[in-house]
């Protein structure tokens, strides 16, 4: 699979609130900070094909950066995914495991949806 920019900006995203992210089978990604307090949820343009660990998520982000249009396989090894570019770059970005990984609950997160008012004051403040 090849990340778009816009998902690669999403997971640089995530990394401010929790340095790993646990990938489900699907096109949701799902982070939770690791004192609890900040969930936050994507939906994404690719299909992740399976369940997968990342450890460090700005550590793999930098090896992505590193290619030019990288293709990412994660689906036909379960110890790592393979990054790929062109005829001769190649890496392997080894899967941590998921019991380290502080995850979201696989609840669904439903929130109340509420009508909420913004109101913008201008006040001249006079100079001194």
């Amino acid at each position: 699979m090849k990340l778009s920019d816009k998902t690669l900006k999403v997971l640089q995203n995530f990394t401010t609130i929790n340095q790993s992210l646990s990938f489900r089978e699907g096109r949701k990604l799902r982070t939770m900070s690791p004192m609890k307090n900040v969930l936050a949820e994507a939906e994404i343009e690719e299909y992740i094909p399976k369940d997968f660990a990342i450890y460090d998520l700005p550590q793999f982000l930098n090896t992505l950066a590193l290619y030019r249009d990288p293709e990412v396989d994660v689906s036909t090894n379960p110890n790592f995914a393979n990054i790929k570019a062109g005829a001769h770059q190649r890496s392997k970005y080894f899967f941590s495991d998921p019991s380290v990984i502080i995850a979201p609950p696989e609840k669904e997160m439903k929130l109340p949806s509420e009508d909420v008012t913004l109101y913008w004051m201008k006040i001249n403040l006079p100079r001194f």
